[in-house]
């Protein structure tokens, strides 16, 4: 049997263990968030310099070319980079706190 003191000297150290872990498995879900968005984020960036390529061709200003089409989804891709960057910063500012 352990003595009253160290029997409770046992329990913290053991409620010490579990919150260190459980800071651990939220600092690992931020991260894997704050990675997720940067997968995101490099994709959109990579579709973005394929857009501005094709309207930089001047076929796409021919008639029946695509510029509308191709200016559209330039701008939804921009609107979603700026939402996703910001969700990008909100979360790693969120993961630096842990």
């Amino acid at each position: 049997r352990l003595a009253p003191g160290l029997r409770e000297q046992k329990e913290q150290r053991r409620a010490d263990a579990e919150s260190r872990k459980a800071i651990a498995k939220i600092k690992r879900e931020k991260d894997k968030h704050v990675g997720e968005l940067e997968m995101q984020i490099a994709s959109l960036e990579g579709r973005q310099k394929e857009l501005t390529v094709a309207l930089e061709e001047p076929t796409a200003y021919e008639s029946g070319g695509n510029a509308v089409a191709l200016n559209r989804e330039l701008s939804a891709v921009s609107k979603d980079l700026e939402r996703l960057t910001a969700a990008w910063e909100k979360a790693t500012a969120e993961a630096a706190l842990i």
